[in-house]
């Protein structure tokens, strides 16, 4: 009888097989590419794919020609293959070289006070993003509107979306959030607000617009698998009062394990945003003028500038870009080292910073959780010398006292080792898969080569009296007060991307309802038009928008 083959053998021969699978790909790809590519350009491809590209020449159809994505294409698919090659190469030296690296970043131990805080922190930041009102709002909003996310189409159709189910669970959710960060029945807490989330926060989602703040559930369900309760909790408190015999707690591995997970979970966010970058613009992105153009979309989205214009300046741009893509790649191996693992988060916080600085994307729930890389036993220290108890220290042991050493055995550290691992494989999916759903997604790439155009929406009004007004929804401050201006263009995108007129007079007058509530020069307009605008995003051609225009839906009253 042959005998089996041993896990690491079966892994080099997979990555044998997939680099063998990769070169042949790219050779068929050089072949068949140009007639791949056509046929996308005419409408014949895969429906997806003919929407993609339909969508981009619709932009700008002057200038995206036939040839404009041949050469914006075909090199799309060598560098994706190529990549998937190095990764290969780079997974069989680790196993041959790197096993006592990862060997050492999961066998490191921490104190349970910097596990304890990471959920103090983590569910606080739960409590503040949600926004009861607006979960409610787009609970309220007409199904018409609704857009499945990636692969849970049928579970959104049967999920009770309503005012009276939004809000009570919107209550109940910030319940189990106050519970965690009080550390009452911390990991039950945990998982509560994980099945609760995912329907709250969740609503929103549903409604054309992804926004990005997945990393809290996952967080979240790391931490239900953990003993994250050992410290700064309630549970440790009453564990206390029942006077059980306790030990002093030294750091341990079962602590740093979420920590670890979490900071992976991190490191696939950046990179699979920095792989895409070069998988599709290549090394252009970085020194080309994409930067500026990605920059100059984004102020004018939120008709704002920064105080001080980086696009005037070529040399910052570019070199900001290479900067991005450098950080973006290289994060998460930068993790398995002590050293670099503290370059990796500062890096880290002054990216952010930048994003806010010159884009004003707030990613304040990621930026947040940047706690998990700060050790804060020396703080620890500095109590256990306090006169005064500390609930959870000790000054008899001058440790974080555990009433039950069972709380960090080892099957907590088997929970927290196959939650962090179907975590990290799903996501590593979706980015390999460009797949943006809920609750699991490749983040925001930026990576397609931005260009001076994209499509805006304009609703035209024929008032009573004759006049007319037009309304461009994402820049009206009583909507922005209703709601944020990516959401509302996550809803007009809907009609602005409809696959045809019956679908855009259906989402059209969807929409409409949902602003006229607030709004009644549309209640009372005689007549309405919704018109697709291809907008300059130049600053000093924006007063010339729009430059063309084409009318999606007319309705008469």
């Amino acid at each position: 009888m042959p005998r089996a083959l041993s896990p690491r053998k079966l892994a080099v021969m997979v990555s044998i097989f997939l680099i063998i699978i990769s070169i042949i790909g790219i050779a068929l790809w050089e072949v068949f590419s140009g007639r791949l590519i056509e046929t996308a350009f005419n409408g014949q491809s895969l429906p997806s794919v003919n929407k993609y590209v339909g969508i981009h020449k619709s932009i700008d159809p002057t200038n995206r020609t036939l040839e404009y994505f041949l050469q914006n294409g075909k090199p799309v698919v060598p560098r994706l293959l190529g990549l998937l090659i190095t990764a290969q190469l780079l997974l069989l030296a680790a196993m041959r070289y790197g096993r006592s690296v990862v060997s050492k970043f999961f066998s490191e131990a921490t104190h349970p006070i910097n596990l304890g805080i990471f959920r103090v922190v983590l569910f606080a930041a739960l409590i503040i993003y949600i926004d009861i009102p607006q979960v409610v709002q787009f609970s309220r909003f007409p199904v018409e509107l609704r857009v499945a996310p990636f692969g849970i189409g049928w579970l959104i159709n049967i999920l009770p979306i309503n005012p009276a189910w939004a809000t009570a669970a919107s209550y109940l959710f910030i319940m189990s959030c106050v519970s965690g960060v009080l550390g009452f029945f911390s990991r039950t807490s945990a998982t509560i607000a994980v099945i609760l989330g995912f329907y709250v926060l969740g609503i929103p989602q549903f409604f054309g617009k992804i926004d990005h703040y997945h990393h809290l559930l996952w967080f979240a369900a790391i931490l239900a698998a953990s003993p994250c309760g050992d410290a700064l909790s309630i549970d440790l408190l009453i564990a206390s009062r029942k006077k059980k015999k306790g030990e002093a707690v030294d750091p341990s591995v079962a602590y740093a394990l979420p920590l670890k997970f979490a900071m992976l979970l991190m490191g696939i966010i950046y990179f699979f945003a920095g792989v895409w970058k070069f998988v599709i613009g290549g090394f252009g992105w970085a020194t080309g003028d994409t930067m500026k153009y990605i920059l100059y979309a984004q102020w004018f989205r939120l008709e704002w500038m920064p105080a001080f214009r980086i696009d005037q300046y070529p040399l910052a741009y570019r070199a900001a870009g290479i900067g991005v893509i450098f950080f973006e790649l290289a994060f998460i191996f930068l993790l398995f080292f002590p050293w670099s693992r503290k370059v990796a988060a500062i890096c880290g916080i002054l990216f952010h910073f930048s994003v806010y600085l010159f884009a004003h994307i707030n990613f304040w729930t990621l930026a947040l959780c940047y706690v998990i890389f700060i050790d804060f036993e020396p703080l620890h220290h500095r109590l256990k010398r306090s006169t005064l108890p500390m609930p959870g220290f000790s000054n008899q042991h001058s440790a974080i006292i555990n009433p039950s050493r069972s709380l960090v055995s080892l099957g907590h550290s088997k929970s927290t080792v196959i939650v962090g691992t179907l975590l990290l494989s799903v996501n590593i999916l979706c980015g390999l898969a460009l797949v943006d759903s809920w609750p699991f997604a490749v983040y925001p790439t930026f990576a397609t080569v931005q260009e001076k155009y994209l499509q805006s929406l304009t609703i035209s009004l024929l008032n009573p009296d004759g006049t007319t007004t037009e309304i461009i929804p994402y820049k009206e401050r009583s909507l922005q007060s209703k709601m944020h201006p990516s959401r509302l263009i996550g809803l007009f995108t809907q009609v602005l991307w409809a696959k045809d007129s019956t679908e855009a007079r259906t989402r059209g007058t969807a929409l409409l309802k949902v602003l006229a509530e607030d709004d009644t020069r549309l209640r009372q307009a005689k007549s309405i038009q919704i018109f697709k605008d291809i907008c300059s995003v130049i600053p000093k051609e924006q007063n010339r928008n729009p430059v063309r225009r084409e009318l999606l839906v007319s309705i008469e009253r």
